[in-house]
């Protein structure tokens, strides 16, 4: 038989043969067709090859959502008689078919090493498991992130301290104990975009009984009350959310935009150290300072306002690839954006996602929501039922197969147990910038539960005041009638009462102490902080009038005057006190001195303010100078080099020089000449020093003498007088030294009659005299202005023997000279010896 034809139409045809040993080529031709293939007659016992390809096969995908393709799947006839039989799909050389859908295959059958026939065929692969899903466990809690800033620090004993038992706005349930308190200033300010910015401040320590208190502004040690808006201690019902007895202040008012406050971190116990933190929740802002971020996964059971956080109002879909990882760009179609399909798919996370897997793809799940309350006491439940369904946007053909679970999610009513309970004490400075509260608590006004606090709850979504209901809870309050301390301080008894109305009997009556009070002292003013006074003319001492400061009070809420001063003597001894008003004279001795200044309002605060009082002796002394002094020349010798001087000391000039503090130093000066002459000048003075000198060249002249008197402070002031130098001395006359000759020894020219001779010429008789015998010399103190000679004396007689007594006078010109104009000086107008 040389072939055989075969037409294939649809479906598939099953050929068998029973053939000889040998090759033979089998040519097939059926209507839509004809298809050759080689036929191997082999040696299977007597039975020939007689194989086809099944042209259309379904195959059920595995969990792999794959298949492995074997030759009994696709191939007809006596398979086991090849000697091997390779099975490819999809062109590739493996026999796994992968994924829903339409694939091919080929089979090469191969005898004794040489293939021998080979044929093809469609596969349908089909998904026939359903997706896996695995429900989350039923829960009546959740564990979520909570942000807060921490603030973290440790009490030392090197830290500045308080006593806290000594000031009201301190005080609690249980007074702090007596002593010192160690603390921690952290001033922050307030980011409020919003404009109300709600803080939670909850403290814990190593120590364990903390203490807060919260003040707008800035902390002042001197007045620890100054500025506080609130302070908390132990907690009351509730529980804290580091430790039991540490404190956790909620300020539900809101804390101004931009504002600094100052948080005192210490503790109830005295001179206590240890490390603390305290956690600052802000619900609608936050405060700057650096303070770090940290977030804790807290669990919290559900509670009745958390179920608008955990339930679904609709149905929701979104998708899961075929491993349960989210595929976001099938799931987005159904949310609005991004952000919605985040905010779904975490709020889903807060009770449990499901597990949802598929073995060939995308799987689509489906949530809803069925609220069931059971009155008005009992739980809420929500029946969370999820529905999950493969083949999405897949290959796979037919209907989903889809897969249903239920979750049931439990919500409880809280109870007074877990309520934290307002701070025993409340204190206001009666100028913060507080909400009232109208009648709501009585007719007072009283300042509102927002600033003295409400009782709160903290739940897994926030804090939520008793304002006035909760759930099954309430909180109403009131006011007994105002206890007026002084004008703007005044205190009151807030009532609070607390209901569950779930369970009646574990009602709570609560008794919150407020004071709104006056606690910052007058500001003083018009004060220099120097203060320097002189002493006063007549004594060492100054008469320092106590000034009278400005007072105004440092808030507003009260009137302020001044009341007491104090003066330590050089900073620490006591000298003087009393009390501030007008003419109060102190007399305050030289020193630095600290001047206190006190000042008191209405309610009893007072403010001290230091002064630096200097007190220095700023008077010049008096200088008194003797104002009829005379002064003559003394004696020289002109002859000799020696001229006279008169040297006046400043004692001399001085007439009764005195200071108010003690002794005085005195120095003089003169008014000098100029380039050393006699020209006196108003311009120029000598040296001050202890003493001055006149010379000859004063004489006549109208000298100026200054007396400089200085105090043991450096306080000088001069006096003067004008001297006018006098020459009282007498010039002093040499005579010529005595000579004894005879008459023989006598020059021709000696006049025989010696009286007539000086009579007709006594200047040229004179000169001849002196050429025989000598001229006379003369010294003065100042200057010889010349030597006269007066008539001489003459004994001799006819026979020329006898004495020729000689007389001469050394003359000074007086000061005044020429008294009578005659041009020539006369006896009366020289000094003479």
């Amino acid at each position: 038989m040389d072939k055989i034809n075969f037409r294939f139409v649809s479906g598939f045809v099953r050929l068998s043969l029973m053939l000889l040993f040998g090759s033979f080529a089998v040519i097939t031709s059926l209507p839509g067709g004809t298809n050759s293939n080689p036929v191997e007659a082999g040696p299977c016992g007597t039975v020939p090859l007689n194989i086809g390809c099944i042209s259309n096969v379904n195959v059920t995908l595995n969990a792999a959502c794959s298949a492995t393709i074997t030759p009994s799947m696709v191939l007809t006839g006596n398979i086991e008689c090849a000697s091997s039989i390779a099975i490819t799909v999809d062109g590739g050389s493996s026999n796994v078919v992968v994924g829903c859908g339409s694939h091919t295959y080929m089979a090469n059958v191969t005898l004794d090493g040489v293939v021998v026939y080979t044929c093809w065929g469609n596969l349908l692969a089909e998904d026939k498991t359903d997706p896996v899903l695995v429900c989350p466990a039923n829960t009546d809690e959740v564990t979520v992130g909570v942000t807060a800033q921490i603030i973290s620090g440790a009490l030392a004993a090197t830290d500045p301290s308080v006593q806290l038992a000594n000031y009201s706005c301190f005080l609690e349930i249980v007074n702090p104990l007596m002593g010192n308190h160690y603390y921690d200033l952290y001033t922050f300010t307030v980011n409020n975009p919003t404009g109300n910015a709600i803080f939670t401040f909850d403290m814990g320590s190593a120590f364990g009984d903390g203490s807060m208190a919260l003040f707008q502004g800035a902390y002042n040690p001197a007045n620890p009350c100054e500025n506080i808006i609130a302070h908390d201690d132990d907690l009351i019902s509730g529980g804290g959310f580091f430790a039991s007895f540490d404190p956790a202040l909620r300020l539900t008012a809101a804390l101004l935009d931009g504002e600094t406050y100052t948080l005192l971190v210490t503790s109830w116990a005295n001179n206590t150290t240890g490390a603390y933190n305290v956690a600052v929740y802000g619900e609608n802002g936050s405060i700057s300072g650096g303070f770090p971020t940290a977030t804790d996964l807290v669990d919290f059971d559900l509670v009745c306002t958390d179920i608008d956080n955990i339930r679904f109002t609709s149905p929701q879909s979104y998708v899961v690839n075929a491993n349960g990882t989210v595929n976001n760009a099938l799931s987005l179609p159904f949310f609005p954006n991004q952000t919605a399909l985040n905010a779904f798919l975490a709020k889903l996370d807060l009770t449990g996602r499901p597990g949802a897997t598929d073995n060939c793809g995308n799987v689509k799940v489906t949530v809803s929501d069925a609220l069931v309350t059971a009155g008005d006491c009992g739980a809420v439940t929500i029946t969370r039922t999820f529905v999950i369904a493969d083949r999405f946007s897949s290959s796979c053909t037919g209907a989903p197969r889809t897969v249903t679970c239920r979750q049931l999610i439990t919500f409880r009513k809280p109870t007074l147990d877990e309520v934290i309970l307002p701070q025993f004490t409340t204190v206001i400075e009666c100028d913060q910038n507080f909400p009232t509260d109208g009648t709501v608590g009585g007719p007072d006004n009283n300042p509102a539960a927002g600033v003295t606090g409400y009782p709160f709850i903290r739940t897994a979504f926030g804090f939520h005041n008793l304002n006035p209901t909760y759930c099954s809870m309430g909180a109403t309050y009131s006011d007994q009638p105002r206890i007026n301390v002084c004008t703007g301080t005044y205190k009151y008894r807030r009532q609070w009462t607390l209901i569950d109305w779930c369970n009646p009997g574990s009602s709570i009556v609560y008794n919150q102490l407020v004071k709104v009070g006056d606690f910052t002292g007058p500001v003083i003013a018009g004060v220099p902080a120097v203060i320097d006074v002189s002493t006063s003319p007549f004594a060492c001492t100054a008469n320092f009038a106590i000034p009278v400061p400005q007072v105004t009070d440092g808030n507003g809420c009260s009137s302020a005057s001044p009341t007491t001063y104090t003066i330590l003597a050089n900073g620490v001894t006591f000298f003087a006190n009393g009390t501030i008003g007008p003419n109060r004279i102190v007399q305050v001795p030289i020193g630095n001195h600290r001047l206190t200044l006190c000042a008191q309002d209405a309610c009893g605060n007072e403010t001290c303010q230091n002064y630096d009082l200097i007190v220095r002796d700023r008077i010049q002394p008096t200088a008194a100078c003797d104002d009829q002094l005379n002064v003559s020349i003394g004696g020289g010798d002109t002859a000799n080099g020696i001229t006279g001087i008169a040297r006046i000391f400043a004692a001399d000039v001085n007439e009764g020089s005195n200071d108010n503090c003690g002794p005085v130093t005195l120095e003089v000066r003169r008014n000098f000449w100029r380039n050393n002459t006699c020209d006196a000048s108003a311009s120029r003075y000598s040296e001050w020093g202890p003493f001055v000198d006149f010379y000859c060249c004063d004489i006549a002249e109208s000298i100026t003498i200054e007396l400089r008197v200085t105090d043991q402070s450096g306080n000088s002031n001069i006096c003067w007088m004008t001297v006018i130098p006098e020459d009282k001395l007498n010039p002093f006359c040499y005579a010529p030294a005595p000579v004894t000759l005879t008459c023989a020894a006598l020059p021709l020219t000696f006049p025989g009659n010696l009286t007539e001779a000086y009579a007709n010429d006594f200047a040229a008789t004179s000169a001849m005299m002196d050429l025989l015998f000598g001229g006379a010399s003369g010294t003065d103190n100042c200057a010889v202005d010349t030597i006269v000679e007066r008539t001489p004396n003459l004994q001799v007689n006819e026979c020329g023997w006898g004495t020729i007594t000689r007389r001469f006078e050394a003359w000074q010109v007086r000061p005044e000279g020429d008294v009578n104009g005659n041009g020539r000086i006369d006896l009366n107008e020289v000094y003479r010896s």
